[in-house]
């Protein structure tokens, strides 16, 4: 006896010491379950050259295009979730990856359609261009038909190149570009061209299908659309990489209508100026979810000497709000001697995301509160930085998937590279156990235990009884549920770390002397928060009920009086899971002998 005490004292502590240990990480993290380590590094032989990836884009089902320039061609390469290349993508000639060449090529900007389809802009032998895939990885011959290459559209007149895209409800596709006139080759414009679904240039849109932001040419402004954003009503915004005049280079922000023409109640007829500073640059534009504008870019402090990246806020007409950061503008000083800020995204809860570069020595990513100041829980006080041992690392696109975890995408020296950050999310996993004696009903106990990093809010729990059983209570914490008639409980907020566990009580409809082989199922959602991981979000509990009432007169129980531990192919065992078993087990293994 006494060996089998000092067993369990050893098994005792040891449950405790793990269950002490944090079973997540935390946000911002490199995500382990993405190609083993959260890093992806690619090199294709196909066209051995300069290889980077320009936009991240993550499908409905979960599978991550990488789309970027492969030497002078076009680069498609599509993933898995969990980061492998998916050899179902373009299965006829290099699975999983495509490359596509027309002539001198370059990606900038890529979008999904709807219906899976796959849109890149940028420019063909220097002219703005827009290409469509299907999306099993072919080009799409329904887009410009009728042109030379179907799939492409090129535009012929002057030169330039397509920045970034926008596919608007009704199908048809806004074209952020630099543009340069033929009568006018030393100017630089912005450019916006709307395509119609079938790939055709829309000619309704403004003045033929394009709109220039500096139609006279004016060699003193040096102009190129760089980001578009859709705003409400079908608004949509464009932001200019810079305006480069006597009185220094600034970011400008446009606002239009939906047929091309300037919004007029917005800031100064259509275009807000940011007086952030002489010298700055916007390389990204997003919208929140109370239509405020949020652009991003470096800036030049000519009194401190200091480069900054900076993230700053617009109202929706226009304005600066003055409520977000310092005055309207969120700055932070270069790490290295000159740091690269390339991309910009807010998630749900508002909170934005800018990706880039410090010194170009590694990938950065940071996230803002809603305020503007730095999200201290977010990786080192608000930055998270990423070493794949390159001389050069540079993330040119970041994206946030529906479970909240990050991806980031550009190079590395000259090839592709990726990966993938922990985001916001509450990993929702459930045990449970049967238990019951010989004069009362079948009690299922379940613990819930939230392991993310973050509370899940809004936590229900479900029970599918079998026929054979009546419903007597659903108990949380000790406290009947008010919705137990139908077979809910609403749990509520759970921390992270937390547990909570519910009873279950039922007794059968019609007790048989030959006995019952009961199954319950229980499952939990994790309400407004994304779990990136549902397979541990239900159980099935295995359950054999015997009449004993001839054997010893009473109503019902066990012939053995054990225990069962019933579980589905779907449980995540946790530690406190392991350890509430043990603890449940103790009067089984040490009960007396009869």
């Amino acid at each position: 006896m006494k060996n089998k005490i000092a067993k369990f004292q050893i098994l005792f502590v040891f449950c405790l010491s793990l269950a002490a240990r944090p079973l997540w990480a935390r946000p911002g993290d490199l995500d382990s379950h993405f190609h083993g380590d959260g890093k992806l590094r690619v090199t294709y032989e196909v066209l051995p050259a300069l290889e980077s990836a320009s936009k991240v884009l993550v499908q409905e089902d979960g599978k991550i295009l990488m789309v970027g320039t492969e030497g002078t061609c076009f680069s498609v390469t599509r993933f898995t979730p969990e980061g492998l290349l998916d050899e179902s993508f373009n299965p006829d000639a290099y699975p999983g990856h495509l490359v596509t060449c027309i002539g001198s090529d370059r990606a900038y900007g890529a979008a999904l359609q709807q219906d899976g389809k796959i849109l890149i802009t940028g420019s063909v032998d220097n002219k703005i261009s827009v290409l469509r895939y299907t999306a099993e990885g072919h080009l799409d011959s329904n887009f410009n038909s009728k042109g030379a290459h179907p799939g492409l559209q090129k535009l012929e007149e002057g030169t330039g190149a397509g920045r970034d895209l926008l596919v608007q409800d009704d199908g048809t596709i806004l074209v952020a570009a630099e543009y340069r006139d033929p009568n006018h080759a030393l100017a630089r414009n912005g450019a916006l061209l709307r395509l119609l679904p079938n790939g055709s240039i829309d000619q309704d849109f403004f003045q033929g299908g394009l709109f220039l932001d500096n139609p006279d040419g004016l060699i003193k402004n040096i102009n190129v659309f760089e980001a578009i954003a859709e705003g409400p009503n079908h608004h949509f915004f464009v932001g200019n990489l810079l305006s480069s005049s006597a009185d220094g280079t600034k970011g400008i922000i446009y606002s239009f209508l939906e047929n091309g023409a300037p919004d007029l109640n917005f800031m100064d007829e259509g275009v807000a100026t940011p007086g952030l500073g002489k010298n700055f640059t916007l390389q990204d534009i997003a919208l929140q979810s109370d239509g405020k504008i949020l652009f991003a870019g470096n800036l030049w402090d000519e009194v401190l000497q200091q480069g900054f990246v900076f993230v700053s806020r617009l109202n929706s007409d226009g304005s600066l709000d003055p409520s977000y950061g310092d005055s309207g503008l969120s700055s932070f000083p270069y790490v290295e001697n000159y740091d690269d800020l390339f991309a910009l995204v807010v998630q749900d809860n508002d909170q934005a995301l800018i990706a880039g570069s410090q010194g170009g020595k590694r990938m950065s990513v940071s996230r803002l509160n809603a305020d503007g100041s730095l999200d201290e829980d977010f990786g080192l006080g608000g930055v998270k930085t990423v070493d794949f041992g390159g001389a050069s690392q540079l993330a040119y696109s970041v994206a946030v998937q529906a479970d909240g975890k990050i991806l980031l995408a550009g190079s590395v020296d000259q090839d592709f590279a990726m990966a993938r950050l922990q985001g916001d999310s509450a990993d929702l996993g459930m045990t449970g156990i049967s238990d019951w004696s010989d004069s009362g009903p079948i009690a299922f106990r379940f613990d819930l235990v939230n392991r993310g990093p973050n509370p899940a809010s809004s936590v229900d729990f479900k029970v599918k009884l079998p026929a054979e059983l009546n419903l007597l209570s659903i108990e949380h914490d000790g406290h009947g549920c008010q919705d137990q008639a139908d077979l809910r409980c609403h749990v509520g907020n759970l921390d992270s770390g937390g547990i909570a566990s519910i009873t279950v009580l039922a007794e059968p409809v019609s007790p048989t002397s030959d006995g019952l082989d009961l199954e319950l199922t229980a499952e939990v959602s994790p309400g407004q928060v994304q779990d990136p991981d549902l397979t541990n979000n239900a159980i099935t509990l295995s359950h054999h009920w015997e009449n004993t009432t001839v054997a010893n007169g009473n109503n019902g129980g066990s012939a053995g009086g054990c225990t069962l531990w019933g579980v589905s192919s779907s449980l995540d065992l946790s530690i406190e899971g392991f350890f509430f078993f043990a603890v449940m087990s103790l009067p089984l293994i040490f009960r007396p002998r009869s």
